[in-house]
């Protein structure tokens, strides 16, 4: 029997179709986790009110102290404003160490020693504060102490402090939120590639979402806007360093994926994390405290900078490209963001240089994967299309021979299985006599017959050319029976009302083994059509 070159175009179609609306459903599925985030971010936001008592009106100016503070004895003195309005908060930044606050030579304040490296105090001034003299005095005598409080200290009212805060920090939060929703695609779309090619090891997709994601958090956690909604800072900036401990380890793995041939890279990642195991270990021991030991990752990120400049200076596949525009210009961000880092310590530049060269990174590297996506989702578009094409009869869109025998393998014997074997009478004369084309719309008609009756409580198969097989499981006998009876008392017909006759045979596994079932099934197919056969000789 030929292949009917519509009835494959038909398939190919619906197949694309699937695919396209499964594509879609995706789209639909990330808006919809982009809107739930930023929802998430707003409502947040929007509960985080502040304190009643310490607010001032939204106009309220904030007093920079740039320049005002002055070494006197031991500590650092500024004179407050005479008419500095009541509620006023202090605003100190990057203070390390203990420190005590002093105002009229009495202490208003007195710091722990978190040790957290960008995180701000709010100290509330008393009542009647104006026009006092403010002492900071330090236990370890930095000489930074009156650097730091010329370059970062301010006051102002809670209220417009915290605003200050928020817009200030915005930048962290928004990057976050699109790092955060950028890898929950990439992870989505590495899992459903996985489960559709069966793969176990780890791909390059999954690399490159937990390298954003760890940046997205090193963002928002060395960024000071998680001081709106919780006053652990150390704890936040614990996460800060783990997470700028790990960035280089998955990016250092997702080169690895696209270069597996290269040791180097294997080595510098373990490099990376012994060095943040060690770093580690002595800030919790307090041996030494994490923040200076930072300039050991510092020497191994130009290092990895070096060596994957030479790497990719060798490698010249094309896929390879945005990458390697993304590592060259993430690399001078980050010389860049070290530069910044060591000579102004107490600015956030180097936070805005490091977010924009992950962000020029990233749009290299996705879009590498994006076009590495296509293409796996094409092949797997097609290898889907052949697998089921292989299981598929062209001509009626039924299922095939093959298709009946990897079901039928998956049958329980308890289940109870009952066969019905139909051949199509006088397919061979037809074909004769008319053509291949009137006796392929035969075929097609008893399938839809055979379809219509039997395709709600079985699968219907076509097993040959004239000979069709519907496998029901667990289906009552009077229900079988019922559906016989209703199909042999409908006059099949084709076009210009050509009747189609169609005989049959059942067999159910309460007769026979399920071994000779299809084979009773099949005598009694014959059997059948032999009695039509006379009847109509007969007639």
């Amino acid at each position: 029997m030929r292949m009917d070159r519509n009835t494959k175009n038909r398939t190919v179609d619906e197949h694309k179709k699937d695919t396209a609306a499964e594509q879609r459903r995706e789209k639909i599925g990330r808006c919809v986790l982009l809107l739930i985030i930023g929802v998430l971010a707003v409502c947040l936001l929007a509960g985080q009110k502040p304190d009643s008592t310490n607010v001032m009106i939204q106009t309220s100016p904030i007093l920079k102290l740039d320049g005002a503070w002055t070494r006197q004895g031991k500590g650092c003195t500024v004179r407050l404003p005479k008419d500095l309005p009541e509620g006023s908060v202090l605003e100190l930044g990057y203070m390390r160490g203990q420190f005590a606050v002093k105002l009229r030579g009495k202490t208003i304040f007195r710091s722990a020693g978190d040790d957290a490296a960008t995180a701000l105090r709010w100290i509330p001034l008393p009542k009647g504060s104006a026009g006092g003299r403010l002492t900071v005095q330090e236990s370890d005598q930095d000489s930074d102490v009156l650097s730091t409080l010329n370059a970062a200290s301010v006051i102002g009212s809670q209220a417009a402090l915290q605003r200050r805060l928020f817009f200030s920090n915005l930048y962290a939060l928004i990057f976050f939120l699109c790092f955060s929703c950028a890898s929950a695609f990439i992870l989505y779309a590495a899992f459903r590639q996985k489960r559709r090619r069966g793969e176990r090891q780890p791909t390059s997709q999954v690399q490159l979402a937990l390298f954003l994601l760890c940046a997205g958090v090193w963002a928002l956690t060395d960024s000071q806007i998680l001081q709106l909604v919780t006053a652990d800072v150390n704890r936040g900036a614990m996460v800060s360093v783990l997470a700028f401990f790990l960035m280089p380890v998955f990016f250092l793995q997702f080169l690895e994926t696209l270069l597996p041939k290269l040791g180097r890279l294997r080595n510098l990642r373990m490099l990376f994390l012994l060095n943040a195991a060690v770093g580690l270990v002595l800030h919790t021991t307090g041996l030494v405290s994490v923040y200076p030991y930072m300039i050991t990752n510092h020497v191994l990120l130009i290092v990895m900078m070096m060596i994957v400049i030479r790497i990719f200076s060798k490698d010249k596949a094309a896929g390879h490209h945005g990458i390697r525009i993304g590592c060259i210009v993430y690399f001078v961000c980050e010389i860049a963001a070290l530069v910044a880092y060591y000579l102004h310590p107490n600015s956030r530049g180097y936070a805005w240089l490091i977010c924009l060269g992950v962000f020029l990174l990233s749009i290299g590297c996705l879009n590498a994967w994006f076009n590495q996506y296509l293409e796996d989702l094409n092949r797997l578009t097609e290898s889907e299309l052949y697998r089921k094409l292989a299981y598929r009869d062209e001509l009626t869109g039924l299922g095939n021979r093959a298709a009946y025998e990897r079901d039928w393998d998956q049958v329980k014997p308890e289940a109870g299985a009952t066969l019905i074997m139909f051949d199509i009478n006088g397919l061979k004369a037809t074909n004769d006599t008319w053509g291949h084309a009137f006796g392929d719309q035969l075929i097609r008609t008893a399938a839809e017959a055979i379809e219509q009756v039997f395709g709600e409580i079985g699968t219907v198969y076509r097993i040959g050319g004239d000979e069709f097989l519907v496998l029901l499981v667990g289906t009552a006998a009077a229900d079988v029976s019922q559906r016989l009876e209703a199909f042999a008392a409908r006059k099949h017909t084709m076009d210009h009302g050509i009747p189609v006759e169609i005989a049959w045979g059942m067999a159910a596994t309460d007769e026979v083994p399920a071994a000779a079932l299809f084979r009773l099934a099949d005598q009694r197919m014959y059997q059948k059509k032999r009695e039509m056969h006379t009847e109509a000789g007969n007639a």
